[in-house]
C-alpha cells in the first residue's frame, strides 16, 4: 500500500497516522517506510511488499530523520537520499546507492540506455552522453558539495538550464549559471570570488568516472538531460516528471535487486522478522 501525504498535513497528522498503523498491528509485520517525497513514492511502487507502507515525509529528508527517531520501533525505517551529508547515526535510516535515487537508477548501463532511447534523438551513445551530462554539470556539482561541506549557505533554486544551455555550443554557459547564482545570493558577492577559486581547484583534479555518481545532483542532471533532448528535438514536450517516470519504468526488479540497497533491506528484513520487499 502506498501512501503520499498532502501538503497540508502536518508534523503531528503524520505522527499520528503512523502511531495509530502501528497500533493496529496485532502481527508485528507492518513496516513504515518514510521517504522523502513523491518522485520517492514514484520509485517504491512495486517493490514493497503489502504489509510495507510508504509515507512521505512532511519536510523532505530532516522530516525522515524526525519521524524514524520519534519512533523506537523497528517496524519504521527510512530512505533518504544521501546527497553530501554525513550518515544519520539511526541504524534505521538507509540511502540510495551513490548521491541520490536519480543516480542509483542512472548508475546501471542498460537502464539508462533504455531511457535514452526513449528521449533522447542525439548521435551520442547512451553511455557517452551519461558522461557528457556529468562533465558539463562538474563545476556546479563541486559547488554544491563544497557549499554543503563549508556551509556556504549558497542557494541554487535559481538555476535554470533552459536559459543557461548554449545551443551554439550544445553546453551549458558557466557564465549565465554564474549570474544566475549572484543574482539569487547578492549577500555572497564579496566571498564569492574564494569560493570560485575553490570550486576551480576542485573541479582541475580530473576526478574519475565513478566519483560523478556520488557528486551529481539527481535534479540537476535531469533538468539538463531534458534541456539537451530539448535542444536535438524540438518538438519534444516532455517534462522532467515524465522523464523521471521513464527512468523508473526503466528500472526494472531485477536492477533493483543489484543495488546495495535492496541487500541492505534485504538483510534487515531477515535480521527483524519483518517483510519489506515484494
Amino acid at each position: 500500500m502506498l501512501n503520499s501525504i498532502r501538503d497540508s498535513l502536518t508534523k503531528e497528522d503524520v505522527l499520528a497516522e503512523i502511531r495509530l498503523q502501528l497500533d493496529a498491528d496485532t502481527s508485528g509485520k507492518t513496516c513504515i517506510v518514510v521517504v522523502e517525497g513523491a518522485d520517492d513514492i514514484t520509485f517504491f511502487r512495486g517493490k514493497l511488499c503489502e504489509d510495507a507502507d510508504v509515507k512521505e515525509s512532511f519536510s523532505g529528508k530532516m522530516g525522515v530523520y524526525e519521524i524514524v527517531d520519534f519512533f523506537l520501533d523497528n517496524r519504521v525505517i527510512g530512505i533518504c537520499d544521501r546527497d553530501y551529508d554525513p550518515l544519520y547515526e539511526n541504524s534505521r535510516v538507509f540511502y540510495y546507492d551513490y548521491s541520490c535515487l536519480e543516480m542509483m537508477l542512472i548508475s546501471s548501463d542498460s537502464v539508462f540506455c533504455n531511457f535514452c532511447y526513449t528521449y533522447y534523438c542525439g548521435q551520442e551513445a547512451p553511455i557517452e552522453l551519461r558522461m557528457k551530462v556529468f562533465q558539463d554539470l562538474k563545476w556546479i556539482s563541486f559547488f554544491r558539495k563544497l557549499n554543503s561541506e563549508n556551509s556556504w549557505g549558497v542557494r541554487f533554486t535559481a538555476l535554470n538550464y533552459h536559459t543557461a544551455f548554449d545551443d551554439k555550443q550544445n553546453k551549458l554557459d558557466l557564465t549565465v549559471l554564474l549570474r544566475q547564482l549572484t543574482e539569487s545570493n547578492p549577500e555572497l558577492i564579496c566571498p564569492l570570488h574564494e569560493m570560485l577559486s575553490k570550486v576551480s581547484k576542485e573541479c582541475r583534479l580530473t576526478p574519475s568516472n565513478s566519483i560523478f555518481f556520488t557528486i551529481t545532483n539527481g535534479h540537476d542532471f535531469m533538468y539538463y538531460f531534458q534541456r539537451l533532448c530539448c535542444s536535438y528535438n524540438r518538438q519534444s514536450q516532455s517534462s522532467r516528471d515524465e522523464m523521471f517516470k521513464g527512468l523508473v519504468c526503466s528500472f526494472y526488479k531485477m536492477d533493483f535487486e543489484k543495488t546495495s540497497l535492496f541487500s541492505i533491506l534485504s538483510e534487515y528484513q531477515r535480521s527483524h522478522n519483518l517483510k519489506v520487499l515484494s
